[in-house]
């Protein structure tokens, strides 16, 4: 099994490639490669959205901010050392 850092790893490439190719082919032949590139973006959101410790499986990319009395939802871009719910390592 992969591990996290990898697959998300793999989904930015993924992300990247395949999203310059259908970026040139949206300008070079035809527009309709601006579904697949917007598909593509949702695919690989999803894909990276969900990445779960595999411990208590809670999402690795999801950190809620406390101002105050408020939370606020926040995503970040990479993982951290650590599971925010269960402190297990995600090395």
């Amino acid at each position: 099994m992969m591990s996290l850092r990898s697959q998300l790893r793999i989904g930015y490439a993924v992300w990247v490639l395949l999203g310059m190719t259908f970026l040139v082919l949206a300008v070079e032949k035809s527009e309709i490669f601006l579904f697949a590139l917007f598909g593509l973006l949702v695919v690989t959101g999803w894909f990276v959205m969900n990445l779960r410790c595999p411990n208590c499986g809670a999402r690795v990319l999801y950190a809620p901010v406390r101002i105050g009395s408020i939370t606020i939802p926040f995503v970040t871009s990479w993982i951290p050392k650590q599971c925010r719910s269960c402190r297990s390592s995600l090395r």
